[in-house]
């Protein structure tokens, strides 16, 4: 069983659920699901593509290259890691995940700079004689799957060799937060006080036109 919320809210549309039937709800989700799967999809190789194009690579590796990024994608969006932004998050918890998925993508691009890949579909397949082209939706699947699982395993040794600059960063990060979060408090305060002023004063006002 799903939970799903009891209102949906954008900007001054709001709309409450609990009046809506099973079936309409359905209809929903049905299309909330699909379009936001296909459009987080597209997000996730946009950049890969245009740089690809610039770069002159063929049709078929920009293909093959998409493909590998959209099933990353997949199983990020069921892992729940996409979309990780420091400044979205609250809790030392989610602010850890953030920093260490942060840290971990630096250190990939500085291996890739070095030509030292990670595990990848593309090179795993090539690895058995296979393409992105010849190889069977279950081969690519059983593959992905494999990918998924080392690097799952170097993402937790790297978290644990990096450990004391990681929990620094989530410090950082936390008295930030707390530091933006007392600023607003005392935005509300001194805008209170403000306020009470002008009470006080227009009240003073009055009592001094009564006279």
């Amino acid at each position: 069983m799903v939970d799903l919320p009891k209102t949906l809210t954008h900007g001054d549309i709001t709309v409450d659920l609990s009046g809506e039937t099973p079936e309409r709800i359905q209809n929903a989700v049905n299309y909330l699901l699909q379009y936001g799967f296909g459009r987080s999809l597209q997000d996730a190789v946009a950049g890969l593509k245009k740089e690809m194009k610039e770069k002159g690579d063929s049709a078929e590796d920009i293909a093959e290259a998409l493909l590998v990024d959209m099933r990353e994608r997949v199983e990020a969006i069921f892992a729940g890691t996409v979309g990780l932004r420091g400044s979205r998050l609250s809790g030392p918890a989610a602010i850890r995940r953030a920093v260490t998925e942060e840290f971990f993508k630096t250190w990939a691009k500085k291996q890739e700079d070095q030509g030292k890949t990670l595990p990848s579909v593309r090179g795993a397949l090539a690895k058995i004689g296979l393409t992105m082209k010849t190889a069977t939706k279950a081969q690519k699947d059983e593959v992905q799957k494999a990918v998924n699982e080392k690097i799952a395993k170097l993402r937790e040794a790297f978290a644990k060799l990096q450990e004391s600059a990681i929990e620094a960063e989530v410090a950082r990060r936390l008295e930030l937060q707390n530091e933006s979060d007392l600023d607003i408090e005392l935005d509300v305060a001194s805008l209170l006080e403000d306020a009470t002023d002008d009470a006080s004063d227009d009240a003073a006002d009055d009592e001094s036109s009564e006279d």
